[in-house]
């Protein structure tokens, strides 16, 4: 039961070390890309957090990052990496470890959180915007460069940077009792048109339509793939596209002001399809 779970900052050398199979396992990651319990230890003595969420002593997942700056703007969270062990997935493990960074900060006057994601992966996409209610206006191309991991190779390493206003309306609301995420219905409903037209194939596989990149509504729609990884199984090339289309979408838009604010699924005729909702701002 998720009440048995704890969350709290890690303390002992074995606690961090725990932290490499969390990665391991979560993330697929060779020892090339595990971030080493020594270094956790030392930013965890020096100005940032690692906070780890706990079955009684067990470790099953986690979330690391450290105090930034940008040039000369102002200092802010950045939030490395974060990992929880398969078989407690879909248990909100994730939120919590999200939220109690959020109180870490704002306990040291720190206003803002930014972290990157790939933007084709529905559940961080869920997490991210709709249940912590971040928002983007970035798009980092092939941030990682060639990501050897199952999970990631052979496709650029596109992600989205997301900005997580800790005392931003948005924010706050998430804290109320019995608030809930838009469902897909709501969020279709705010929108106008869809700016890749979706079909699919003989097999059932989604397929990208070319991006309109001559809207100007308020607020548009993105529709990305409901299995990012098991189309990446079926099909690299389809995948390969669909990064392809979707970067030039979201750079474009962009750069025009629209933001990436908000995020939900929706099923039709018994295939789910997910949005993102891009809002222009002022």
């Amino acid at each position: 039961m998720e009440d048995s779970i704890s969350i709290r900052l890690l303390a002992t050398l074995a606690e961090f070390q725990a932290c490499h199979d969390v990665q391991k396992a979560a993330w697929q990651f060779p020892d090339l890309l595990i971030i080493p319990y020594t270094q956790l230890v030392t930013v965890q003595q020096h100005g940032g957090l690692v906070v780890g969420a706990f079955d009684g002593s067990e470790l099953v997942g986690f979330v690391y990052g450290f105090v930034g700056r940008q040039g000369t703007g102002p200092i802010y969270f950045f939030s490395q990496r974060m990992g929880v062990l398969p078989a407690y997935q879909g248990r909100g493990i994730g939120e919590r470890l999200k939220w109690a960074q959020r109180a870490w900060a704002i306990e040291r006057d720190l206003a803002r959180i930014i972290w990157t994601y790939d933007p084709l992966e529905s559940p961080n996409a869920w997490l991210n915007i709709a249940k912590l209610g971040g928002v983007v206006r970035h798009y980092e191309r092939d941030f990682y460069g060639d990501h050897d991991t199952p999970l990631h190779r052979q496709l650029p390493s596109d992600r989205f940077l997301v900005e997580w206003d800790l005392h931003s309306a948005r924010v706050q609301a998430r804290l109320e009792v019995g608030w809930s995420p838009p469902t897909g219905d709501e969020l279709l409903a705010l929108a106008g048109p869809a700016l890749n037209a979706v079909t699919w194939d003989e097999r059932g596989v989604p397929v990208c339509g070319v991006p309109n990149l001559a809207l100007d509504d308020p607020a548009l729609l993105a529709e990305v793939p409901a299995q990012w990884q098991a189309l990446r199984q079926i099909d690299l090339t389809l995948a390969a596209d669909w990064r392809s289309k979707t970067r030039t979408l979201f750079e474009h838009y962009f750069a025009l002001g629209y933001a990436v604010t908000g995020y939900a699924g929706h099923v039709v005729g018994g295939r789910r399809r997910n949005f993102y909702l891009l809002e222009l701002e002022a």
